[in-house]
């Protein structure tokens, strides 16, 4: 399966709603941030000579959301000196690109809801 959650869509029974999610939250050493490692950790887990140094990472690879985007890039495209092809012809593509990024792995079908694929 995909890095992501999936359900069903219940307007379509083969395909599968995605949301990229980080499967690194099912591990058991699984560390939610700072305040959940300080929570869990016991002072008897410390020695005197331990230093503790924690990094939390929020965002490896941020989101544009979908609209945001989609304007922003309409935006840009408005002020372009040649207009060809036409602006609203390169949105309805990036919308079609964002909106509509379906997949198939081993057999189910998916529709990614968040963020774009990574890769060709």
């Amino acid at each position: 399966m995909p890095n992501c959650l999936c359900k069903r869509s219940p307007n379509q029974t083969d395909l599968r709603v995605c949301r990229p999610t980080s499967l690194v939250s099912r591990l058991p050493s699984y560390v939610q941030d700072t305040t959940n490692y300080l929570t869990e950790l016991s002072p008897s887990d410390i020695s005197e000579e331990t230093l503790l140094v924690l990094l939390d990472v929020v965002s490896l690879y941020t989101t544009i959301p979908h609209e945001d985007g989609i304007e922003a890039c309409r935006k840009v495209w408005n002020t372009r000196e040649t207009m060809d092809p036409p602006t609203k012809s390169l949105v309805d593509l990036l919308t079609l690109v964002l909106k509509y990024n379906i997949f198939e792995f081993n057999g189910d079908h998916y529709l990614q809801v968040q963020g774009t694929k990574m890769a060709p």
